[in-house]
């Protein structure tokens, strides 16, 4: 009966190592996922950095070009006054000259 007793706890013995075994093996899955998971997340930080880089130089520019354009627009609408001013002094000038050419 001791060698029936011993074949049973060497079985035992031996499915408890089995069952350690896989609850090892299962451990050792979920930390390789857990990790790979953590990896891709890190991953994605990264390019969200980089996209983030990349429009903020992109908002920066825009702004600068709408700087310059302001600019542009401020001196265009100085030169239109100026024009206009030319143009009411020409007009005061020529109805000067025909009303002495009439008179």
């Amino acid at each position: 009966m001791s060698h029936h007793v011993a074949h049973i706890t060497g079985d035992v013995a031996g499915r408890g190592l089995q069952a350690a075994g896989i609850l090892i093996g299962a451990a050792r899955q979920h930390a390789a996922r857990r990790e790979a998971r953590r990896l891709d997340d890190l991953g994605a930080a990264e390019a969200l950095a980089v996209e983030l880089v990349r429009v903020r130089r992109i908002a920066a520019q825009a702004q600068a070009e709408t700087r310059r354009a302001r600019q542009e627009t401020a001196a265009l609408a100085a030169e239109i006054s100026h024009a206009a001013a030319r143009a009411d002094r020409a007009e005061a000038a020529l109805a000067r000259l025909l009303r002495a050419i009439h008179a």
